[in-house]
């Protein structure tokens, strides 16, 4: 309801700024990032509603870092940091974004993402073929 055509080929372009209303909050959409892919994951709304799901602190966010370390701590939540990740949480953040692929749409991509680790270590560890996120839009394209 109301989505611009991008989300259905997954091409819609978001910062941490628009990405951060879409939290679920009066019944609207719940989005989030997972290495910067953006997920619709609002048929989930008893994990990710505010206030009533479990991992509601990623709703609107870049969740790459507290997926992984298991953490919904603000200063986790609020980071791209993936630079101390132990082998078993890198597998841990493997999994989840298995998981989103398999059970979300993908609407679009986090532009300004910075994991401070590039995307060819990433593809490396999980054999994906992440690619990198487009430039957020220039002022006058929004």
């Amino acid at each position: 309801p109301g989505w611009p055509s991008c989300a259905e080929d997954g091409s819609c372009i978001f910062t941490a700024e628009t990405l951060r209303p879409f939290t679920g909050e009066n019944g609207g959409d719940i989005l989030l990032s997972v290495v910067s892919y953006v997920f619709n994951v609002s048929s989930g709304p008893q994990y990710y509603a505010k206030n009533i799901g479990t991992y509601s602190a990623l709703a609107g966010m870049e969740a790459s870092r507290p997926l992984a370390i298991t953490s919904m701590e603000e200063e986790d939540v609020q980071s791209h940091d993936l630079t101390d990740l132990t082998d078993d949480q890198w597998e841990e953040l493997f999994g989840w974004i298995d998981k989103y692929q398999e059970k979300y749409p993908l609407v679009g991509r986090l532009a300004e993402w910075n994991p401070g680790t590039s995307l060819e270590e990433i593809n490396k560890r999980s054999g994906f073929s992440l690619k990198p996120a487009p430039p957020p839009p220039r002022a006058s394209e929004l």
